[in-house]
């Protein structure tokens, strides 16, 4: 399964691409019950050979198991939504290295963050109510 560039030359194919050996991939029409799929890529952590980011990193594309997402407005066509696999591309982030902030996953098999205080329209949703926990996602039809 061949997705994206690496920014390392010497581990892109002759087309540029990073590729995953034997990665386990499944078409789906319809579930019944529980279905223990890692989404359509395999972002998730700790999924094991379902990982697509666990495939590069254990097959030596990537040196570091990180996928990084700037998803651009749809509407404005100058602008290009980009995936990273390996490293963080600070251009994507306002403010570079110093905009960079880091949050401690505290899912097991999802992506999720703790928050204590949400506001909606200026109004506090929660507050005093202890910390929830944020399920962070790149498109999931459970969510």
């Amino acid at each position: 399964m061949c997705l994206a560039q690496s920014r390392s030359a010497d581990r892109r194919d002759d087309t540029g691409r990073m590729c995953v050996r034997n990665m386990p991939f499944v078409s789906v029409t319809s579930i019944n019950g529980n279905f223990n799929a890692n989404g359509i890529v395999g972002l998730a952590p700790h999924m094991g050979e379902k990982s697509y980011v666990e495939q590069l990193y254990n097959q030596g594309q990537i040196d570091e198991k990180i996928v990084g997402l700037n998803f651009e407005d749809p509407t404005d066509h100058t602008m290009v939504s980009t995936v990273s696999f390996g490293f963080i591309d600070y251009n994507q982030i306002a403010g570079g290295d110093d905009g960079f902030n880091y949050y401690t996953n505290i899912g097991i098999n999802h992506w999720a963050v703790l928050m204590d205080d949400v506001q909606y329209m200026k109004n506090g949703i929660g507050l005093g109510q202890g910390g929830k926990m944020a399920v962070i996602d790149s498109g999931n039809t459970t969510i």
